[in-house]
């Protein structure tokens, strides 16, 4: 056994090696962040989310051992007023292995930690499917199933903890297994030791684990045979036929599939017949079906009937339940509770046939044989009351007083759940959804339970074991998203704590564990009969072929996301050198604390062991949200305030760092590029600028504030703009205009035309709202977006187009809100003549803000003249519209980022460095307002250092409708290029109507460059 099991580690660790390709190349320099990454971000500097997060907590033990902070404490997260703020201590005791692996360094530890989540995988599914079936060869088959499964090897590489150490649920099943069969204590105990510690470590493995477990232990008991002796004498009646027990299951399943789909449909006001009413009939058919067999077992177990009269018999009772059919009566009356009445009935009808036949042929009772089950049963309750008690105060703890603390919405779990057909998805980028099976595993796995149907089934009690729960396992994953069958639903709200878990997918690896155990039993029934055929060649090389086919169906030609470690910044240096003792780093933006992006700050800590009020957790806090997150929210946007500063010093603030990175500095927190923030910040009274190396800028937090500082009066050339079709509405209707902005956007990717036409997206609408006199009511026909602005000087440019109508006539009123419409900034109305008759133009509000404001713009239409609206261009006052300079360090960019040259027109330019930023857009914008004409825009360009290459580096654009529409564009090789001076590229356009101008500069990689700014002039 022990060489198969070292073939079992082996595998996984090939397996491993390629499901994380092209990790090992970077093995010891970046970690994985996603299975499947955006194009293009493939491999990017420090990537924010789940992986750093689990990285954090893997390095936190090591510096609890050798660090500054005590064991198992946190003392760099959180920390507010009274100092840290709980958030629990996760991933210990596994975070043992990720010290014991620091030899590797640090990145080199955590990619230890990934391709040994794949050895123990497949080990422990190995050891248990060699305890179910006594076949080495075939356990082969579900440990590799176990290891490559799509949703564990997807989170594995995202960071999640789950994936890591979801191989203790096999773990634990074996020991609980062995020591069923061995009567052993020690193997019980490790069963429950697994439940135990995992329960350390991640609470909804925990719980997973512990609903598996429990349902194992009590179908291993109670459908299994444990009783050797005083076994009763079995019925000698003629066997009866299979056929109509089968059809009985079949039409009962079928009444129930019907009855709920009708149920729901009826409900939803759905057709009756649609795809969709698969899913139920499907589902109730295959309970029906494990149900059936369940009862087959118990009965058999406790009667004088064998397994399979026992079978044949119950069958035939399901035919009690194809009443339920006659619920179509309400679709043509409606009866009042038709429904619990056929419920009621039918479950009576059936309870009562069952209980007739266990009375016709009861035996007397027999015990189980306690010897046998007394250790796993002791073992596992001692491991679930280690489990139950420490959660329990986790719960009470940290759960109850954060934002999670009344459980997940069912709203929220179905954001995660996945559909019914991502069962069969082989490649599906949303993690959440990737619960792939494989076809190749559920053959298997049917031909597993296809002796069930046989007259004389070995160990039938197995087989159905096995199957009810990968069914379970194969149902709960699709949570509440499987229609007309309401198992989720009635566990989340009856059974205690399910609401707490919001990704339903995780309960596939239960299914994935018991399918494996059911395709290596098939084969291994398969291997014996092809041995007593004489072809024991055959019965050796099937199972390898097998292995080669599962590892085909689950291989993924694309390469997983790496981060790249950005280890030796300037700024964590000074962080570790300058802040004072007992004062904490603020990290900006700040964000709630369960946003992956604050993972960024905890690598941050990584780098430099000083605390922070930055924290990130999926049960931050209410406190923190309330006290901490909302009063700092404006100083996101560059706004320091007496009232903010005094809330530093509260907070014992020494050090501020700010991030000008795309991937942490959202589009959720400004309407404007991170640039107009920072240079805020670092005119603030209240910030004393220390250093700034890469997208990391450091700040001293100032005692007294400096007097003669103006940041109000710094803006960024960059607008902001609101298409008609991302603004709510209450009146009009959405049309499709090519003459105006946004049309493109509506369009499919790619060089897709229909006569010469663009194709429009599925459900694109329209890039315009319409409203018409006599149709539409007077309302609002656009509102919103809700976005923070900061203070300053506006001018708010509103698209429109109107219909004729008398001079004077008021044919809509424009306006700048905030508080939902309480509170009227700016406003003006709109009178027939402003605007040439059916030609589009911009109207223009001017309106001013004091601090950071949420802002809403709203077109209301009186409903006296045809009206359209096309987008709120939104940018301040001071900035000119047209052609003119701007520079490529004030504009939105993906990747690279600014630094200083003295060559460069404001002495600062755009870096872009050759293999570490990926090929993505180092400026875009400013959506300058141009109307028709001709132009030519000059970007001015540079190598940062000499290169031989002649490959491409970049691509220059101008275009319109957010890049969608090119208007204009070239490509420039190296060899263009100089590295003492800047040179001009010119790029002449012509803009079809009045719209949105964006320069915008791809990086291709190959070579460093310096993007200076772009010139646009009349052409």
């Amino acid at each position: 056994m022990r060489r198969f099991a070292l073939i079992a580690m082996i595998l996984s660790l090939l397996a491993g090696g390629v499901a994380t390709w092209p990790l090992t190349p970077d093995f010891f320099s970046a970690i994985p962040y996603a299975k499947t990454p955006i194009p293009d971000y493939e491999r990017v500097p420090l990537m924010p989310g789940d992986h750093l997060q689990t990285y954090y907590w893997f390095w936190l033990f090591s510096d609890n051992l050798t660090g500054d902070s005590a064991l198992l404490t946190n003392p760099y997260e959180f920390n507010a007023f009274d100092g840290p703020m709980s958030a629990g201590y996760a991933n210990f005791p596994f975070s043992i292995l990720y010290w014991v692996l620091l030899f590797l360094g640090q990145a080199g530890a955590y990619n230890g930690l990934v391709m040994l989540s794949y050895i123990l995988g497949g080990l422990a599914a190995f050891l248990l499917a060699k305890a179910w079936t006594k076949d080495n060869l075939t356990a082969l088959i579900a440990g590799l199933v176990f290891a490559m499964a799509p949703f564990r090897s997807a989170h594995v590489v995202s960071g999640h903890l789950f994936a890591f150490v979801i191989f203790l649920l096999p773990l634990c099943l074996f020991f609980l297994e062995r020591s069923l069969q061995k009567s052993s204590w020690w193997r019980g105990l490790a069963g429950g030791a697994c439940l135990a510690a995992v329960s350390l470590m991640e609470g909804h493995v925990a719980y997973l684990m512990t609903l598996t477990v429990g349902a194992f232990l009590a179908g291993r008991i109670l459908l299994c045979e444990n009783a050797p002796e005083n076994k009763p004498a079995r019925d000698q009646e003629p066997d009866l036929p299979l056929a109509p027990a089968l059809a009985g299951v079949i039409a009962g399943g079928l009444s129930l599939g019907l009855f709920f789909w009708m149920a729901v449909s009826r409900k939803a006001g759905w057709s009756f017949f649609q795809f969709r009413m698969l899913e139920p009939l499907t589902a109730w058919v295959l309970a029906a079906f494990f149900f059936w067999m369940i009862l087959s077992c118990l009965i058999a177990r406790f009667s004088r009937l064998d397994f399979a009269r026992a079978r044949n018999l119950i069958g035939r009772q399901f035919f009690c339940l194809s009443p339920l059919v006659i619920y179509a009566l309400q679709y043509g009356m409606d009866v009042p509770y038709l429904g619990p009445v056929l419920l009621g009935v039918t479950g009576v009808g059936f309870t009562a046939s069952l209980v007739r036949i266990v009375l016709a042929h009861r035996a007397r009772p027999t015990g189980f044989d306690l010897k046998a089950v007394l250790p796993a049963l002791i073992g596992f309750g001692a491991g679930l009351a280690v489990a139950a008690s420490y959660l329990m105060h986790v719960r009470a703890s940290i759960f109850v007083p954060s934002i999670a603390g009344k459980g997940r919405s069912l709203h929220e779990v179905l954001l995660y759940a996945p559909n019914s057909w991502d069962l069969f998805q082989r490649l599906n980028p949303d993690n959440e959804r990737l619960v792939y099976l494989g076809f190749v595993l559920i053959v298997l796995a049917l031909a597993g339970l296809a002796p069930l149907l046989s007259n004389k089934p070995k160990k039938p009690g197995k087989l159905v074991l096995a199957g009810s729960l990968a069914f379970l396992g194969s149902v709960l994953c699709l949570g509440p998203n499987l229609t007309g069958f309401p198992l989720y639903k009635l566990l989340y709200n009856y059974f205690p704590f399910f609401k707490y878990p919001r990704v339903p997918g995780r309960y596939v690896m239960v299914a994935f564990v018991f399918l494996g155990l059911l395709a290596a039993g098939s084969l291994s029934g398969l291997r014996a009969w092809l041995d007593h055929k004489g072809r024991s060649k055959v019965a050796l090389m099937l199972p390898i072929l097998v292995l080669a086919l599962i590892g085909l169906e689950y291989y993924s030609p694309k390469p997983v996301g790496l981060a790249l470690f950005n280890a030796d910044n300037k700024v964590y240096a000074r962080i570790s050198q300058e802040l004072p003792e007992n004062k904490v780093v603020l990290e900006l933006p700040v964000w709630p604390g369960d946003s992956h992006q604050s993972s960024a700050y905890e690598y941050t800590v990584t780098r430099t062991q000083k605390p922070m009020v930055n924290g990130y957790s999926p049960v931050v806090a209410k406190e923190y949200v309330e006290k901490v997150f909302w009063p700092l929210f404006g100083a996101d946007l560059g706004e320091i305030t007496q009232q903010r500063a005094e809330l530093l010093k509260r907070l014992k603030v020494g050090l501020v760092t700010f991030h000008d990175d795309a991937l942490i500095y959202s589009g959720k927190i400004s309407a404007f590029p991170p640039r107009l923030a920072e240079k805020r910040l670092a005119a603030s009274p209240w910030l004393e600028p220390l250093e700034k190396d890469g997208v990391i800028s450091l700040f001293r937090v100032r005692e007294d504030p400096l007097p003669g500082k103006d940041p109000d009066s710094i803006t960024s050339p960059v607008n902001t703009v609101w298409y008609a079709r991302n603004l709510p509405l209450n009146t009009g209707r959405r049309v499709l205009d090519p003459d105006a902005s946004g049309y493109n956007l509506l369009m499919r990717e790619g060089p897709l035309f229909k006569e010469g036409k663009l194709i429009p997206k599925p459900g694109a609408g329209g890039n315009i709202t319409s409203a018409r006199p006599g149709r539409d009511k007077p309302d609002f026909m656009a509102f919103g977006p809700f976005r923070a602005f900061p203070g300053g000087e506006y001018a708010a440019r509103f698209r429109l187009k109107a219909g004729p109508a008398s001079p004077g006539v008021e044919i809509a009123r424009l306006e700048v809100v905030t508080d939902k419409g309480q509170t009227i900034i700016a406003q003006r109305p709109l009178v027939a003549g402003e605007l040439p008759a059916d030609t589009w133009g911009d109207v223009i509000l001017p309106f001013e803000l004091k601090s950071v404001t949420d802002l809403e713009f709203r077109v209301f239409y009186t409903g006296r003249a045809a009206l359209d609206f096309n987008l709120v261009n939104v940018g301040f006052a001071d900035q000119k519209q047209g052609p003119r300079q701007v520079e490529a360090e004030d504009l939105l960019r993906q990747t690279a980022w600014v630094v200083s040259d003295p060559k460069a027109s404001k002495g600062e330019a755009v870096l872009a460095k050759n293999n570490f930023h990926p090929p993505l857009y180092v400026s875009h914008g400013p959506y300058f307002i141009f109307e028709e004409g001709k132009f030519k825009a000059d970007f001015y360009l540079r190598l940062a250092e000499k290169t031989q290459t002649d490959a491409e580096v970049l691509l220059l654009q101008v275009a319109t409708d957010m890049g969608k529409r090119v208007l204009a564009q070239k490509k420039i090789k190296a060899s263009d290029l100089a590295e003492d001076k800047y040179l001009p590229f010119t790029l002449e356009f012509e803009t079809p109507f009045l719209c949105e101008v964006d320069f915008r500069v791809k990086y291709q990689g190959n070579a460093s460059v310096l993007v200076d700014k772009v010139v646009a002039a009349e052409g």
